[in-house]
Formats: C-alpha cells, structure tokens, sequence
C-alpha cells in the first residue's frame, strides 16, 4: 500500500511552447492574471497556488506512487511508447471552472476523443502505480466525489 512517501509521477498534457493556449496559461501565472478573468486576484492566487509547481497542463494519469515491481526508466520508456501512438485530437471549447481546491479549464461537452485517450493513458500505465491506502482513498472521498467518482478513484486511483 502506498503510504504518501517518495516520488509521485503523474501523465501531463503541456501546450506546445508559443502556442495560444501556453500564452493563456503562462498569463494566469505571470504578473496580471486578473487580466484574463473576473475572479479578483487574490482568489487566483488562492486557487493556483499548488499549481504553479507544476505550471499549466491537463493531466491524464493523475500524480502515483511508483510500484516497486517497476522502475522510473520503463515508466519513462512506457511514457515514450505511448506518445508515439497517439494522434492529434480536437477538444470541444474550453471553459473555467472551480473543481473543489483547483482551477480547471473543462471542456464545454463531452468529447469521445478526449475521453478515449484518458481512458487509454490511464489503462497504459496503471501497472506502475501503487494502490491508494485506505487513508489516501478516504481523503479523496472527503471531496463529495459521485458514485461513480467513488468507483473510479477505487479501481484507477
């Protein structure tokens, strides 16, 4: 069982450097987010604080604790393996949202596209993640969580 110690890795998507999107991202940690939108200040700082370690991505395979039966090299190599397997794919709108601690941008409908290459992501790499601890799995259902949130947290971490 996983017990919140060590390195945790995760699957991020990042905008190609220069591109619209990465400019938006880049500009809700530069000197003026408030800019971009009508929530003040001082709540987008609140909301992407723990973010601004990691910098502006959408995440596919959510941060784990490495299984010991792997290494970091074949999570690396996975990692490139998968990447090359994937093709571009064209997301509906995108939207702001607050998601419990967080600021998301989320797209406006369901996306086939979006989902299949999640759900691909998080298949392809599930065997170098650690099972949550029954504490881990209870602070993530401390976030109201659906039912099938609940199903998913339990079988995908």
């Amino acid at each position: 069982m996983a017990t919140g110690s060590g390195p945790r890795y995760a699957i991020y998507y990042a905008p190609e450097p220069g591109s619209p999107l990465d400019s938006f991202g880049r500009s809700w940690f530069g000197d003026n987010p408030a800019a971009t939108t009508t929530l003040s200040t001082k709540r987008i700082a609140e909301l992407s604080e723990s973010s601004r370690r990691y910098g502006f991505h959408g995440t596919l395979k959510p941060p784990f604790g490495l299984n010991p039966a792997t290494t970091l090299d074949s999570l690396l190599n996975a990692a490139h393996v998968f990447a090359r397997t994937l093709s571009p794919i064209e997301i509906p709108p995108l939207e702001l949202a607050i998601i419990g601690k967080f600021i998301a941008l989320t797209p406006t409908t369901q996306s086939a596209a979006l989902e299949k290459l999640a759900a691909a992501c998080v298949r392809a790499f599930e065997a170098f993640r650690v099972p949550l601890s029954d504490e881990q799995l209870e602070n993530y259902k401390l976030n109201r969580l659906t039912v099938h949130q609940e199903q998913m947290l339990e079988h995908w971490g």
